[in-house]
């Protein structure tokens, strides 16, 4: 399923703007806020492919965390003795 996501979403993030662009080209329409909509939202690929690759990955995710000192407690389950 992370690997899904590690595709998908940046995938995503050039394929929107691209088509966005190819659009306007054929339509002859020139908006400078659009385009420079489109171009900060690709600029974003890298980053976003970066924290996600982070996140996804358990021993990435693992080792920022303890980079961090984020401590996760692992779920305790109570047993009835009824």
């Amino acid at each position: 399923m992370s690997r899904c996501f590690e595709v998908s979403i940046p995938f995503l993030i050039i394929l929107i703007p691209a088509i966005i662009l190819s659009i306007l080209g054929y339509s002859g329409i020139n908006n400078q806020g659009v385009n420079n909509l489109v171009f900060l939202i690709t600029s974003t690929h890298g980053a976003i492919s970066a924290i996600m690759m982070l996140y996804l990955q358990k021993p990435y995710r693992e080792f920022c965390c303890k980079l961090l000192s984020i401590v996760r407690h692992p779920k305790i389950s109570v047993a009835s003795t009824t």
